[in-house]
């Protein structure tokens, strides 16, 4: 992944998250500030690089109805609210993608998808 594409994945789940960003006017200045997180920069956001800072991205998507599974070699989302299981997306791992990556990869996949369908 591209610096740019951590980045905006970043910004993608901070948003997801709560996160509200302010910008000082009379500065260039940009941060986000969250209820359960450290407040930070957009560019020193953690969530790629950090279990601190996703893992409740994982309990966000849980208190919102959708269930993770985890196999030796992939994640999953699903949806249950339906009454129905619906897989929403999946991601494979191992090498060269680690179980960290793939988490990352799965939540912006995710919340793109989230966004779009609420």
């Amino acid at each position: 992944m591209t610096i740019e594409e951590i980045t905006e994945g970043n910004k993608l789940i901070a948003g997801f998250m709560g996160g509200k960003l302010i910008k000082e006017s009379w500065v260039v200045y940009e941060h986000y500030i969250f209820d359960s997180l450290p407040s930070t920069s957009p560019s020193k956001l953690k969530f790629h690089s950090s279990w601190d800072w996703l893992m409740p991205v994982f309990e966000r998507m849980n208190s919102l109805g959708y269930a993770v599974s985890t196999t030796p070699w992939t994640i999953e989302i699903h949806e249950y609210l339906s009454g129905f299981e619906e897989l929403i997306c999946n991601v494979e791992y191992g090498t060269p993608i680690t179980e960290k990556e793939a988490r990352y990869n799965i939540a912006v996949q995710f919340i793109k998808w989230y966004n779009s369908n609420n």
